[in-house]
């Protein structure tokens, strides 16, 4: 019996490393939930009835339900930048965000009487580039959001703004509204970078002017995104903006390795492909990153949630400020559920759904059947908080899993369990599950095991 698990063992890993071959050696773990399809179509309608079906089970069962965030898509940006992996366009003008807000009011008015015994935990508006709104239209969507739905007062209220676009107007009324966090792309300061990327637009004393203000009008929480590796930089370049921005002393910085968007972005600036720039130029350019912003926090008087060089975002907080973690994932509170609204949101039902509006609507239509969705279950929340964790680190709190999901995971996930332990790749060290990585992919490959 064992030599004959031993051999599925073996057959799976050979799959697995052939999975990542496939996906162009891109080891990030993360990445693994975009294995699953999404199967099936749904309207408005239909989506809502999922989260009634949520929403009315949990009332009736006595459910702690304080755990729904929402997200707001705003689509548009000043122009498109030549390394971005997001949905967004460049707005063409006043009357196409006019047109948009109208849309999402109509969403939020229709999903209102689902969510009337929700107060959302925190709200996040991304993009595209939120600040590029007038403060009237954001005040407008504002008070549209907050007339449909309730909100803890003790959450968290995000904005992501474009230096260049936000203003003190946009930010009076973002703190009016009760938001305490801006996210500021700044993602470089290299001038040859910026040009390379479409963004030459960008400067320094805005970028310095902008975070004096956001600091000024009070929000708790601000912080600062750079991208490592971006064509026309350099590792000193870099090296330059994530000193020049540690000087201003944001209370969070989050640096991204770099997320070729296309094939063409790599040969007409690397001369490469994704497989060969994730198989040989981004592991060692990264690690030489990671060495660089290790010297810069001390000197700063920043703290690394990692300088683990498997992911591919690293944060940092400064240590005079006590505000939340850069980190993402579950840090110990269950993540779970997030409606989306707009364009390319994306939303999760916990333990019934995930899906998707993949594509640009400007007019509310309850006929249109535009959600991309998967059913999931509740063995599928557990292996996404596996992999969550083991995004951050390299261990898995055996108590805290039984905690939040009210099984023990060995007896969940018993043949992953096994072949990890046979590889020698696990070992336990009193409540905790602790792995062994020897290799960046290592993350991504015996990941797998959790999701088979």
């Amino acid at each position: 019996m064992d030599k004959n698990i031993n051999d599925i063992i073996r057959q799976d890993l050979a799959r697995f490393r052939g999975l990542l071959k496939q996906y162009d050696n891109f080891y990030d773990i993360n990445q693994l939930h975009a294995l699953a399809k999404y199967p099936f179509l749904l309207s408005y309608p239909q989506v809502k009835k999922h989260w009634k079906q949520y929403i009315d089970a949990g009332i009736r069962n006595n459910k702690d339900l304080k755990n729904v965030d929402l997200y707001l898509h705003i689509p548009f940006c000043r122009s498109k930048c030549s390394y971005c992996l997001f949905p967004s366009m460049p707005l063409k003008g006043k009357t196409q965000a006019e047109g948009y807000i109208d849309y999402l009011t109509e969403e939020m008015h229709f999903y209102s009487n689902a969510f009337r015994n929700i107060e959302f935990r925190n709200i996040y508006i991304g993009g595209g580039t939120p600040s590029i709104l007038s403060s009237a239209q954001m005040s407008r969507l504002l008070k549209n959001m907050f007339g449909y739905f309730a909100f803890r007062k003790n959450g968290q209220r995000t904005s992501e703004c474009n230096p260049h676009s936000a203003s003190k107007p946009v930010f009076s009324v973002l703190r009016d509204y009760g938001f305490n966090r801006i996210s500021f792309g700044v993602q470089s300061l290299n001038t040859k970078a910026l040009r390379v990327n479409k963004r030459d637009y960008q400067d320094f004393k805005v970028v310095k002017q902008r975070i004096s203000e956001a600091k000024r009008f009070g929000f708790t929480d601000i912080n600062v995104d750079l991208i490592a590796g971006l064509a026309g930089d350099t590792l000193e370049g870099f090296e330059n903006s994530f000193t020049k921005v540690a000087k201003l002393k944001p209370y969070n910085i989050v640096v991204y390795g770099l997320m070729p968007p296309r094939n063409s972005y790599l040969a007409d600036n690397f001369h490469m492909n994704k497989y060969d720039y994730f198989t040989y130029h981004y592991p060692p350019m990264i690690k030489k990153a990671l060495r660089v912003m290790a010297v810069i926090c001390r000197k700063y008087g920043y703290i690394p949630d990692s300088l683990d060089p498997s992911k591919f975002h690293w944060g940092f907080r400064d240590k005079g400020h006590s505000g939340e973690d850069p980190g993402s994932g579950y840090t110990g509170e269950y993540g779970g559920c997030t409606l989306g609204l707009g364009s390319f949101s994306r939303s999760h039902i916990h333990g019934l759904l995930e899906y998707r509006n993949a594509q640009y609507v400007s007019h509310f239509n309850l006929r249109d059947r535009l959600f991309e969705a998967k059913k999931i279950t509740l063995k599928d929340e557990m292996a996404k908080y596996i992999i969550n964790c083991l995004d951050r680190e390299s261990r898995i709190s055996l108590s805290i899993f039984n905690e939040i999901f009210g099984d023990n995971l060995i007896k969940v996930f018993p043949y992953a369990i096994y072949a990890l332990k046979q590889l020698k790749l696990i070992y336990y060290a009193k409540d905790n599950l602790i792995f062994r990585f020897r290799n960046p992919e290592d993350k991504y490959i015996y990941g797998l095991f959790f999701l088979k």
